[in-house]
């Protein structure tokens, strides 16, 4: 009872916190009130007597940070249905409220029991257990702040900001579910800021979190010894740490079906009576759901702990079967409202169409499954994260986990007994199937290694499916490891045969694999127990657990170079700081140089800076079209023709897929503004349009550890209005049309009328900016032309802007298709207003006075122009002039 008071009054106080724009103590509020408090006090209302709860203290504070997860995300949601504001005050009232309200049950309800107080005991479990969470912390969070934002970590931010700003279609059109979304707009809120270090901490302490429940799920499963191991592997397990060390749901994922699979193997191991534990884990399953639905792989597992207790299945216990669902038909309420609350709008809205495509691109990618990518998860994405010793290690303990499991099944002794009740045909089938099994994968290896993609994959697909099928199904499997093939299994089957491009979505079953090689080194123990009787006295199990820290030691070593030395920044430097200690793959590191979780900074940490301070107003494109710079430059679009600023980086986020600028700049009259250095490499150089600067030298801008001011929602501002149609400086009135006329309907040949089906086509010049009614000899002249079309052109024309003077001779002239190649006319809808920018270079020796601005289109393969027509419809020729120009004599 003192804790609940205790958790009641922390909740108040940071609450003040939050009031105090102190960010220090806003950030540690926010992180208590999202990912402890409200889940701690759950648990208190759920089991007020400590002696009842079926959760030891360890596991109970664990438990209680997915809970806390779930219950944060759940509450957000709600407040975004409802339409209120999401700000600092708002987020912490929810949350602070919440926590309060279950603090006041769970006191009332402690009041109606005997306390029962319960001690930690500090035994070696609990030290262990100490250890897996400090190791599994270190490798999270250190400089967790270093890294640029990338992909989709950029996304989901500006997706995070968006709905601070109310607009709840950020929410409806992510195409993986709102937790992520929601999470981060919550921390942000909270500690009143979004810089690299506070939106990333709550994805580390889940990270965390979810690291000491592998160990707990491991000792609950089998024993002390395999928890503790599968803690310590996980903990230094490279793919779960680049995803702990970023803004995204997959280390909150598996957080969540860590601690539900831990309630509902509780449920089990209680004899199934307690709906409060039932209903505990169907919300952290739906939680994970809603962070994303591939989350919903895990209900076989849950549907089979929820009934195990009941014994195999047989016609006459389908009552109690039946009757047991009807019992338990709050977790259904539970699972039911809480996913309907998000998917039924999300499936209403019309982008669930583009959720659709995402999936088809994703799982058949233009061909058709059975698919392998069995040596994409464990070799490829293995040594990319991990030391080559790590991958071989726990390859090979898989292998003796899964060979253990099956050799189980296939030589079950209860098939070898003589017992008239099995018929020989089951018997046959029972011996018959394993080692059809085995073969099938056997020939799907050999046909993998000469070349036979299609045919193999469809052998290893079945071949696993069958051993999945007879360990799962197996009357010899014990339970426990019955559960870990159960949670492996259908995420394993959909990854890796059912899956084109699988990326990394092995995290959902990762955890299990490394407790199934826990497991592995456990059974290898006590072989070698009963084998060498040496090894049990402390000195042999002495020596045996300095092999093993050894080994551990020189996985984690490698995680350290590739995680947390961000002076190395050493899958961006490889091989500059290969060590000879650890071998890696010829083809590393496999086409990227960033990826998620590994240190490195190109430059745009320092661009935010500038854009924040104002030192980059205007238009910018860049050679990068990941989503990080759009959140550095503040959700300002890219004008990628002819812009104020072009951000060229050394490097890209996704390399030779990148685009770059469609103009070469440095003939366009762009000079070096900016260089950004770290890491002393040049990582960034930024070109700001000045056709007079001449010659200059750039700044040169070096990365620091932080770069304030920090960043904020209010930053956001301009870049979350709704975009306003441009408006011309120069409106032409009316506005002059240009269209398919006679020119080119009676010079066009046969092949080209045919091509067009109708010439029709006619789009209106509505107005031009022009940056200066004045100009210089040798300088450039930006001229915008905004058009706007009538009816759709047939044909890609191309715009052509001439200087004449007033001789007619043409003294500078820009012919381009509109907006740099980006945008063909002849894709303008009706009404759309199209933004196309020239540069006009003048001469030298351009001599000074007053010129025309003569503009027209023109199919480029033909040479012939579109025709001007004036209000009548009449046609006046085939250019019209759209302004004048007045050149000075140079200073």
């Amino acid at each position: 009872m003192k804790s609940i008071i205790i958790t009641a009054g922390i909740a108040l106080l940071l609450a003040v916190f939050v009031t105090l724009s102190w960010y220090p103590g806003q950030l540690v509020a926010g992180l208590l009130f999202i990912a402890f408090l409200p889940g701690y006090t759950l648990l208190a209302a759920l089991w007020p007597n400590s002696g009842d709860a079926p959760f030891t203290q360890p596991e109970q504070w664990l438990v209680a940070v997915a809970v806390s997860y779930g219950l944060s995300v759940t509450v957000l949601m709600f407040m975004v249905f409802a339409r209120l504001p999401l700000n600092g005050l708002t987020v912490v009232s929810g949350l602070a409220g919440i926590t309060l309200i279950l603090a006041w049950v769970a006191w009332l309800r402690a009041q109606k029991g005997t306390p029962h107080p319960r001690r930690v005991h500090l035994d070696s479990w609990l030290i262990g257990l100490g250890l897996v969470v400090l190791v599994a912390a270190l490798f999270r969070i250190v400089n967790i702040y270093y890294s640029d934002h990338q992909g989709d970590e950029a996304e989901i931010l500006l997706r995070a900001v968006s709905l601070g700003y109310g607009r709840i279609e950020a929410m409806l059109t992510h195409t993986k579910g709102p937790g992520e979304i929601l999470l981060l707009n919550a921390i942000g809120a909270i500690a009143g800021q979004f810089d690299e270090q506070t939106v990333r901490l709550p994805f580390a302490l889940a990270g965390t979190a979810a690291i000491g429940l592998v160990a707990l799920l491991g000792r609950r499963l089998f024993n002390n010894l395999v928890g503790l191991v599968a803690g310590l592997l996980a903990a230094v397990e490279g793919v779960l740490i680049s995803y702990a060390r970023t803004a995204q749901y997959q280390s909150v994922v598996l957080l969540f079906t860590l601690a539900a699979l831990l309630c509902f193997y509780r449920f089990y191991q209680t004899g199934g009576r307690s709906r409060r534990l039932h209903g505990l884990g169907a919300f952290l399953l739906a939680a994970a759901i809603l962070f994303h639905f591939e989350a919903v792989l895990l209900v076989p597992v849950a549907i089979y702990l929820t009934l195990a207790h009941l014994g195999r299945p047989k016609l006459q216990q389908l009552t109690a079967y039946l009757s047991r669902l009807v019992y338990l038909w709050p977790s259904a309420v539970i699972f039911i409202v809480l996913l309907a609350v998000f998917y039924i709008p999300f499936l209403l809205h019309p982008s669930v169409q583009k959720t659709g495509v995402y999936l088809e691109n994703r799982v058949i990618a233009g061909s058709l499954p059975p698919f392998n990518n069995l040596a994409h998860f464990f070799y490829f994405q293995a040594v990319k994260y991990n030391s080559i010793y790590h991958v071989v290690g726990l390859n090979l303990l898989l292998l003796l986990a899964l060979l253990i499991d099956f050799a189980r099944t296939f030589w079950d002794k209860a098939n070898q007994q003589t017992d008239h009740r099995v018929s020989r045909f089951t018997d046959y089938v029972s011996r018959f199937v394993p080692a059809m099994a085995v073969g099938l994968i056997l020939a799907g290896l050999i046909l993998v290694m000469r070349g036979e993609q299609r045919l193999s994959a469809w052998l290893l697909g079945l071949g696993l499916f069958f051993i999945f099928g007879l360990i799962i199904f197996s009357r010899a499997t014990p339970l426990p490891q019955r559960v870990l093939w159960l949670w492996i299994a259908p995420s394993f089957l959909t990854y890796v045969v059912l899956v084109n491009r699988p990326g990394k979505h092995h995290y959902l079953f990762l955890a299990a694999l490394i407790i199934a090689g826990a497991l592995a080194v456990a059974q290898l123990w006590s072989a070698g127990v009963k084998r060498w009787p040496w090894l049990k006295p402390a000195g042999g199990r002495w020596l045996t657990a300095g092999l093993g820290v050894m080994l551990l030691l020189i996985f984690a070593a490698h995680a350290v170079m590739l995680f947390l030395r961000n002076d190395l920044e050493y899958i961006l430097t490889y091989p500059a700081h290969k060590n000879a200690f650890y071998p890696t793959d010829a083809h590393y590191p496999h086409d990227t140089r960033i990826g998620f979780g590994f240190p490195f900074r190109l430059g745009w940490q320092m661009v935010g800076r500038l854009k924040r301070t104002g030192q980059l107003e205007g238009t910018w494109a860049g050679n990068d079209d990941g989503n990080a710079p759009l959140w550095y430059m503040l959700n300002t679009p890219p004008t990628p023709c002819y812009p104020d600023y072009v951000l060229r980086g050394e490097i890209t986020y996704k390399g030779s897929a990148d685009f770059d600028v469609p103009f070469d700049p440095q003939n366009f009259g762009y000079v070096p503004r900016y260089r950004i250095w770290g890491n002393d490499r040049l990582r960034l150089t930024i070109l700001a349009f000045d056709p007079l600067a001449g010659e200059v030298e750039p700044f040169d801008l070096y990365e620091t550890a932080h770069f304030p001011p920090p960043v904020t929602a209010t930053d956001f501002a301009a870049g979350m209005k709704p975009q306003e149609p441009p408006t011309p400086q120069i409106r032409l009135e009316p506005a002059p049309v240009l269209g398919e006329g006679s020119e080119l309907k009676d010079n066009a040949p046969p092949e080209y009328l045919e091509r067009a089906k109708r010439l029709k086509g006619q789009v209106a010049l509505i107005g031009y900016d022009l940056e200066t009614q004045f100009a210089q000899p040798d300088g450039i002249v930006p001229v915008t032309l905004h058009w706007q079309a009538q009816n759709l052109l047939s044909l890609r024309y191309k715009v052509f802007v001439h200087l004449l003077s007033a001789d007619g001779r043409v003294w500078s002239q820009a012919d381009d298709f509109p907006v740099c190649g980006l945008s063909h006319a002849n894709s303008w809808p009706p009404g759309a207003v199209v933004q196309d920018r020239h540069l006009l270079k003048l001469p030298p020796d351009l001599p000074p006075g007053a010129y025309t601005l003569l503009v027209g289109m023109y199919e480029p393969e033909l040479g012939l122009r579109l025709n001007y027509f004036d209000v009548a419809g009449n046609e006046q020729g085939n250019s019209l002039t759209a302004g004048t120009l007045e050149v000075r004599p140079g200073s």
